[in-house]
């Protein structure tokens, strides 16, 4: 199994060595020892490692919670803050900056270690989520219709670039929002609204499709639009969304 490489960053030498000294002996690699904020994120961009330990109180202008936040945004490295400090307000500006840990000082090995594998594990189950939604949305966006993805409570979760043509809605402005701020469907033969029929996959496990109806919205009111509304699965096997496919009518 290849060694988790660790950048430490912690401006008081005999503790850095000590820390250093400790993951290497638990089979970790230390890609560097830093001291400073500005040094803490050249290492990281240099060595590109997979944890960062960051004590929080650093010498020099820059402390380690504004360097973690560099670090997370630009290379999105998870981060453990080590510290000797425990008071509010200092707890308050590091849980700002998203770490994976907090670990007061001192702290034993054993701690240490199972810290940082916890850290890594949810580090690689958040860039596994992260993928899958990536993958998810360029296959999406692909598509030659208009995709709406909603919750079991019917919020949007998200729309694809076919459906903001559609709609005149962003993403950013339809996620969030309920289904029904954003899309009205109206039968053509009865006038009456069959949105509703859009919660029959939830609620059954059926997929319902429906044709030649009225969209109504914005600039597109009354283009007539078939519909495809299905169910969606989790691992579980319990239904938690509904994916609606729209295109133009032909009828």
């Amino acid at each position: 199994m290849i060694p988790a490489r660790i950048l430490v960053v912690e401006d008081e030498g005999l503790i850095a060595l000590g820390i250093k000294e400790g993951l290497e002996s638990q089979g970790y690699e230390v890609t560097a020892v830093a001291s400073s904020a500005d040094g803490a994120i050249n290492q990281a961009l240099n060595t590109e490692p997979d944890l960062v330990l960051m004590d929080i109180h650093l010498k020099g202008g820059t402390d380690g919670i504004e360097a973690a936040r560099q670090i997370k945004q630009t290379l999105n490295i998870p981060v453990v803050f080590l510290t000797a400090y425990s008071d509010k307000e200092t707890l308050k500006n590091a849980i700002a900056a998203e770490p994976f840990a907090y670990l007061v000082k001192p702290f034993e090995e054993r701690t240490l270690h199972t810290t940082i594998q916890t850290s890594l594990r949810k580090a690689e189950q958040e860039k596994k989520v992260e993928w899958e939604r990536d993958w998810l949305a360029s296959i999406v966006n692909s598509l030659a219709d208009s995709v709406i993805i909603v919750d079991f409570k019917g919020i949007v979760k998200y729309i694809n670039a076919v459906a903001e043509g559609l709609l005149t809605f962003s993403r950013e402005e339809a996620e969030g929002k309920r289904l029904p701020e954003i899309l009205k469907l109206i039968d053509r033969q009865t006038g009456s609204d069959c949105s509703i029929l859009l919660a029959e996959p939830l609620l059954a496990g059926k997929t319902v499709i429906r044709k030649n109806c009225l969209l109504v919205a914005g600039e597109k009111d009354g283009i007539s639009i078939d519909y495809t509304c299905a169910p969606f699965e989790n691992k579980a096997g319990n239904r938690i969304g509904v994916i609606i496919s729209l295109r133009l009518s032909n009828s």
